[in-house]
């Protein structure tokens, strides 16, 4: 529900939209009483009209925003172990006529993409997109990412697909699900490592990841008093801390009968 609303709300708060609904407004009006407020609304309309959408004024407004995030520097130490590409880069309807994938004019994304996992060879592309079709249904967008960075040099066994995202929220609460689904789907489970500047979201990936160990924004870090150990088959009990002692431990139940009845068989 919430993709179907926030669709409908985008299409009628846009930009282009609202300017439409204000020519045509005015132009219902011409034909009313209200004649000389129809035409000063087509008017204003139209001239929005010319200096958006025809006059440099549009890329004035747009650029800044489409700079607002300066580009990290990745020469800096340690290097990237993965990328995530967001969907939106494709014309699926398009690709699935002509059976081949098509992109749009967000295709920066899966270049970039592409050139990035071949400047990093070690490191995993994470792609998430899906089917964001309303009236029509055309396939989802991870198969034409796979199919197009493939050919562009980039193995299969570096990427990570999410296939069921409609929009930018989707994408990040799928991916973030079927990260820590892979995850914890290795039989092991001794450390893992998060690397984000929101920490509030580095607890709850912490909380959620199966691993004895999480490290934050570092790793290999440990301490004599900080437990070290795993889940499932990374072994069993802890190293350091306290908690090391419970391995040369034994739990002894004592029962003291102070009554001085006699007792039966079963200690009634």
């Amino acid at each position: 529900m919430f993709f179907y609303l926030a669709k409908g709300l985008w299409f009628l708060l846009q930009p282009s939209t609202l300017i439409a609904l204000l020519i045509g407004y005015g132009a219902i009006l011409i034909w009313t009483g209200w004649a000389r407020w129809g035409r000063r609304f087509v008017t204003i309309g139209a001239i929005l009209l010319l200096l958006a959408g025809l006059s440099p004024l549009g890329n004035v407004l747009v650029l800044p925003l489409e700079n607002r995030f300066p580009r990290t520097n990745l020469d800096s130490p340690p290097p990237p172990t993965g990328f995530i590409i967001l969907g939106g880069a494709e014309d699926r309807l398009v690709g699935t006529t002509r059976h081949a994938p098509a992109l749009n004019e967000a295709a920066e994304r899966i270049v970039e993409g592409a050139i990035l996992a071949q400047r990093f060879p070690n490191s995993k592309i994470a792609f998430t997109g899906g089917d964001a079709g309303i009236l029509y249904k055309s396939g989802s967008e991870a198969e034409g990412a796979e199919a197009l960075l493939t050919a562009m040099g980039v193995a299969k066994d570096r990427l990570i697909l999410e296939a069921s995202a409609r929009d930018t929220y989707e994408n990040a609460v799928f991916l973030k699900e079927d990260l820590i689904k892979q995850a914890n789907e290795t039989i092991y489970g001794l450390s893992a490592g998060i690397w984000t500047r929101d920490i509030t979201r580095a607890h709850r990936f912490a909380k959620e990841i199966k691993a004895g160990v999480v490290w934050v924004n570092t790793y290999n870090m440990f301490n004599a008093a900080s437990p070290f150990g795993g889940y499932k088959q990374s072994g069993y009990g802890r190293e350091m801390g306290k908690h090391a002692l419970d391995l040369y431990t034994q739990v002894k139940s004592v029962w003291v009968d102070l009554s001085g009845k006699p007792i039966g068989w079963f200690g009634k």
